[in-house]
């Protein structure tokens, strides 16, 4: 139902976003002023737009991953696209309402062109730029004191692993940086912080290699997680659209479950979750730890550490 509201917002935007490229290329040169060539650029266009849709059209396989991977990138360059164009919108309308600024001076072709060519080069650039940046795993490290004694131990090293999107985009090559990175840390404990997948089973490239690489995770006490929005076999708008508690869930959570048991990971719930929700979980063999929080459990705080320390016996 959500989709379907926002249809309509996506589409007025792409059209826009489509008339404002066609306007500011004619400025560039006057090749692209030919009919033709405006065709074939807004099929081009419409193409990477409805590529989210279209893969949808083809069954699991070659065709459907290669339109997967290129509407998660187009969905990224739009992204970009919009908030460059609505930012040097806001900025000539500020000027035109505003600033009472002479409309002549920057409505010319030139400016026009000018503008244009350089939110194109910032586009493409940031575009570029979070690309190559979203396959660079980097560490940083915090120091969190608690006040408490721990028997034995003066102090514990966790790792925290967030946001991993198994699926068209991260896989095998991606995770065995990250399994590298994470042992060669040394942790005593490992927790993956939620959004394992990217909403689609079958969009992993290989699960029965990931498991195998997940397994290569080495720590003292034990690897656990949690559930995010994102951990859930619903492919419209990451999970939003489908219940925990409902039937459809439950049936479609199997395969991501028994992958999760597979790959010998704990997973955490809060006890003031819902109790259906966990039951659905234990009944695929998924371990469920309730972990009774003293304050907010989305607040990070040396009480919640305690609490989950406490859990795992280590105090």
């Amino acid at each position: 139902m959500i989709a379907i509201y926002l249809a309509p917002l996506y589409l007025l935007l792409n059209v826009y976003f489509l008339f404002r490229i066609l306007k500011w290329l004619e400025t560039c040169h006057v090749y692209f002023k030919k009919k033709w060539i405006k065709a074939v650029l807004a099929i081009i266009y419409v193409f990477l737009a409805f590529s989210i849709l279209i893969a949808f059209l083809f069954p699991q396989g070659t065709i459907r991953r290669a339109m997967k991977l290129i509407s998660n990138y187009w969905l990224g360059v739009l992204m970009y696209l919009a908030l460059t164009i609505l930012i040097v919108d806001l900025i000539r309308l500020i000027l035109i309402y505003f600033v009472k600024a002479d409309q002549e001076k920057f409505r010319t072709p030139k400016v026009f062109r000018i503008v244009g060519s350089i939110c194109m080069i910032l586009i493409v650039s940031t575009s570029f730029y979070g690309v190559c940046n979203a396959r660079n795993i980097r560490t940083t490290s915090y120091h969190v004191t608690i006040h408490k004694k721990a028997g034995n131990h003066k102090k514990l090293k966790i790792i925290l692993l967030a946001d991993l999107h198994l699926g068209y985009n991260i896989g095998c090559s991606q995770m065995k940086q990250m399994v590298m990175k994470v042992n060669q840390q040394s942790p005593d404990l490992i927790v993956v912080a939620g959004d394992i997948f990217d909403n689609e089973y079958d969009a992993l490239d290989d699960p029965d290699q990931l498991v195998k690489i997940f397994r290569q995770l080495k720590c003292q006490y034990g690897v656990y997680a949690v559930y995010g929005n994102h951990d859930i076999d619903e492919k419209i708008l990451a999970g939003s659209m489908l219940p925990w508690k409902s039937r459809e869930c439950e049936k479609k959570m199997e395969r991501i479950e028994r992958f999760l048991d597979i790959r010998g990971l704990k997973m955490v719930t809060l006890a003031a979750c819902d109790k259906e929700a966990v039951s659905i979980i234990k009944k695929h063999g998924v371990e469920v730890v309730l972990i009774p929080f003293e304050r907010n459990p989305f607040v990070i705080s040396g009480e919640n550490l305690r609490s989950f320390l406490e859990l795992l016996k280590i105090t």
